[in-house]
C-alpha cells in the first residue's frame, strides 16, 4: 500500500491549517474549510456523511493543486470511517442488522467512490469482495476484488490480510483442488485463523475425509475450547467414521455444563448407532419434552420404536412427523414399515406406492414395495418390481433375493435357486439367503435342482451365524440331511427345532421331524406356497434422516 491514514485530530487540526493559511483559494475552499473544522469532531455517521459531501462538493467547485490533495484525502478517511461503522452493523454482531442489504448498497457507493481517489486501499477491496459473496450479491465483482487484494498484498505482504483474502476466494473457485489451495494457503499464512480452519473442515466434511475434517476442528477447539457448536461438530463429524468412544467424550463435556438440545440429540443417534435403544429413546424423550416440533428427534424416536417392536408408539410419533411435512420420503417410508408392522399391508402397499410414483428411479422405494406385495401374498407383482430393479441393476442382492422369495413362493424353484445363487456371491453369509436356498435345494420335488450336499454346506453355516438358535433354521439342516439320506442326523436337529420353535411354526416342523422318524424326506409342493417360514424376521430397519428444513 502507498499509506495507510490513521492521523490524529492534532495532526489533522495542523496540517489543515497550514494548507489553508498558504491556498491560494479557488470556488471550493469555502467547502473544504467547513469540512476542515468538521472533520476534527466527526465521529457519527452523519458527521463522517457531511465530511464527505463537503470535499467532494469542494473538489467539484474547483481547488488549487494542494488543497485539492488535501480534500481527497480528508474525503477517503470519512469513507473509510463511515465504510467501518457500517459493517460492523453487517459482521460485527452475531447477529446482522435485519437492514443489512440496505446498508449492502449504501456501504458499496461508499467503497466505490474511496476506491475512486484510492485504489490502492486493500480494507476497501477486502470489504467489497465480503459484501459481494452475500446472498444475492455480485460473485464476479467479488473474484475481481480479491484477487486485486491478493496482487497488492503481494506487493506488500500482511500475512493476515492476505489469509483472509485467500480465504474469502475459496468460496469463488470453480475446482475443488483450486478451493483447497487457496485454504491450505491462507492457514500456512495465518495458523491462528479459526475461520479458514472452520472452512477447510467443511469442504473435507463434503469429501467424506472425515479424518482431516476432525484434526482440523480439534484445532479450531484448541484456540475456543467454550465453542459449543464447534464441540459438537467434532463429535458429529467423529460419528461418521465411528469412532463412538471419542465422539460421546465430545458430548458429554457439552452436557456436564448442563442441559443442551443439540447435545441431546447427537448423542441420541449415537446411542441409535450403537443400538442402545434404550439410552437414545432417553435422550430423545427430553429433546421432545423440550422441543416437541424436532422433526429429525421423533422421526429417529419412531425407528427405534419399530426396532424394538413398539408400533403404536412409533406410529403416533411419524403421524407427527408427517402431519408437519407430509413431503419427506424418509418419513413416508418408514410409515409405510410401520403399517406393515401392524399388519396394515394395504395402507402401507398405497404409501409405497405413491413414494414409487414420485420418484420411479429411486431403488430403494421399488425394494420396499415388492417386499410389501410379497408379504401381502402377491408375489406376481413382487417379481415384476424386482425384474426391472435388476434390469438396471443386475447384481442388486436385494432384488435377487426378494425375487427368489417370490419364485419360492409359487414353486418355480428353479427360477429361485438362481436367484439366490446370484444373491449369495454378495451376500456370503446372509442368514436368510443360506437358509432359504438350502431349504429349497433339500426340499424341491424337482429332482434336477436338489442338491443335498450343498444343502447341508450351506444350512449349517446358517445355523454358526446364528448360534444353533433359530428353529427355522435347525428346521432346514434337518432336511437337508434327510436329502441326503441322514436321518440320524435329521431326526436330531428337527427335534431341536421343534424345542425352539414357536406356536407360530412348531406344528409345521413337528410334522417335518414325523417324516423324518419314518425315514422320508421333506417335499415342498411344487405349486403350493410353502408351509413355513422361509425367512426369519428381517433384521434390516430404516435409517431416519434429518427432515430437510
Amino acid at each position: 500500500m502507498k499509506y495507510r491514514l490513521a492521523w490524529t485530530c492534532a495532526a489533522w487540526v495542523v496540517v489543515s491549517l497550514l494548507i489553508s493559511l498558504t491556498a491560494e483559494g479557488g470556488e471550493g475552499q469555502a467547502d473544504l474549510d467547513k469540512a476542515i473544522q468538521l472533520r476534527i469532531e466527526a465521529k457519527t455517521l452523519q458527521q463522517l456523511s457531511e465530511v464527505a459531501s463537503l470535499c467532494e462538493s469542494a473538489i467539484k467547485k474547483g481547488l488549487d493543486s494542494d488543497s485539492e490533495t488535501l480534500a481527497k484525502q480528508m474525503l477517503t478517511v470519512a469513507l473509510h470511517g463511515r465504510t467501518q461503522q457500517l459493517a460492523e452493523a453487517i459482521f460485527g454482531k452475531a447477529q446482522p442488522n435485519p437492514q443489512w442489504p440496505l446498508l449492502r448498497r449504501i456501504l458499496l457507493i461508499d467503497l466505490d467512490k474511496l476506491l475512486k481517489y484510492d485504489d490502492s486501499r486493500v480494507e476497501a477491496y477486502l470489504l467489497v469482495a465480503k459484501l459481494q459473496i452475500l446472498p444475492n450479491g455480485d460473485r464476479a465483482k467479488a473474484r475481481s476484488a480479491v484477487d486485486k487484494v491478493v496482487v497488492l498484498l503481494k506487493k506488500n505482504a500482511d500475512n493476515k490480510l492476505l489469509a483472509e483474502a485467500l480465504r474469502i476466494r475459496s468460496n469463488l473457485r470453480q475446482t475443488d483442488s483450486a478451493r483447497l489451495a487457496d485454504l491450505n494457503q491462507s492457514i500456512d499464512l495465518d495458523p491462528e485463523n479459526v475461520d479458514s480452519l472452520e472452512m477447510r473442515a467443511v469442504y473435507y466434511r463434503r469429501k467424506g475425509e472425515f479424518k482431516k475434517a476432525v484434526d482440523d476442528l480439534k484445532r479450531v477447539l484448541d484456540r475456543q475450547p467454550d465453542n459449543v457448536n464447534i464441540r459438537l461438530a467434532v463429535a458429529e463429524t467423529l460419528l461418521r467414521i465411528d469412532q463412538f468412544d471419542e465422539a460421546l467424550r465430545q458430548i458429554n463435556q457439552v452436557l456436564v455444563k448442563g442441559p443442551a438440545i443439540a447435545a441431546l440429540a447427537l448423542r441420541g443417534q449415537l446411542y441409535a448407532r450403537q443400538d442402545k435403544t434404550k439410552e437414545a429413546i432417553a435422550d430423545l424423550d427430553k429433546v421432545l419434552q423440550q422441543v416437541p416440533g424436532d422433526l429429525a428427534a421423533r422421526m429417529l424416536r419412531a425407528q427405534l420404536y419399530y426396532t424394538e417392536g413398539r408400533n403404536a408408539l412409533a406410529a403416533e410419533d411419524i403421524a407427527l412427523v408427517r402431519k408437519a411435512r407430509p413431503d419427506v420420503p424418509q418419513a413416508q417410508a418408514l410409515d409405510a414399515l410401520i403399517q406393515a408392522a401392524q399388519d396394515n399391508l394395504k395402507e402401507a402397499i398405497d404409501i409405497m406406492q405413491t413414494l414409487v410414483k414420485s420418484d420411479p428411479k429411486e431403488i430403494i422405494w421399488q425394494l420396499q414395495l415388492a417386499t410389501l406385495f410379497n408379504a401381502n401374498d402377491q408375489p406376481e407383482k413382487a417379481i415384476a418390481l424386482y425384474t426391472d430393479v435388476l434390469k438396471s441393476s443386475p447384481d442388486q442382492a436385494d432384488a435377487n433375493r426378494g425375487r427368489a422369495d417370490a419364485y419360492l413362493s409359487i414353486g418355480k424353484h428353479k427360477e429361485a435357486i438362481a436367484d439366490y445363487n446370484v444373491a449369495i456371491k454378495t451376500r456370503p453369509d446372509d442368514v436368510n439367503i443360506l437358509n432359504n436356498l438350502a431349504w429349497v435345494l433339500a426340499t424341491s420335488p424337482d429332482t434336477n435342482v436338489r442338491d443335498g450336499k450343498r444343502a447341508i454346506e450351506l444350512a449349517r453355516k446358517a445355523c454358526k451365524n446364528t448360534e444353533y438358535q433359530l428353529s427355522y433354521v435347525l428346521s432346514t439342516l434337518a432336511a437337508a440331511y434327510a436329502e441326503t439320506g441322514d436321518f440320524q442326523s435329521a431326526v436330531k436337529w428337527a427335534r431341536k427345532a421343534v424345542e425352539l420353535a414357536d406356536d407360530s411354526i412348531r406344528d409345521h416342523v413337528d410334522k417335518e421331524l414325523k417324516s423324518y422318524e419314518k425315514k422320508q424326506p421333506w417335499r415342498e409342493q411344487k405349486d403350493a406356497k410353502p408351509a413355513k417360514p422361509k425367512a426369519g424376521k428381517s433384521t434390516d430397519k430404516p435409517t431416519a434422516e434429518s427432515p430437510k428444513s
